[in-house]
């Protein structure tokens, strides 16, 4: 790596260029390409889950504002509310 290149990236955190040793530079610079890396696939890992719980749920159906008794109960509730006394 040139030391004029490399001095622009120490120099304005105040380190000496000739204390810096470029290959460990170059380490950082791949852990952190790594971790965004591994960062972004975390992330569109999440989105994809996301989208296909989003598509599975089931649609609510709207619920009519009137129940209908089944034929069956419509008997027996006209019985219970026959009660005359």
């Amino acid at each position: 790596m040139d030391g004029h290149v490399l001095s622009e990236f120490v120099d304005a955190a105040g380190i000496d260029p000739e204390a810096v040793d470029p290959a460990a530079l170059v380490e950082v610079g791949l852990r952190d390409a790594s971790v965004r890396g591994e960062r972004e696939r975390s992330i569109a890992f999440l989105e994809d889950a996301v989208e296909t719980e989003t598509e599975s749920e089931p649609e609510a159906e709207p619920e009519s504002e009137a129940r209908e008794v089944p034929e069956s109960n419509r008997a027996r509730h006209a019985d219970a509310s026959d009660t005359r006394a």
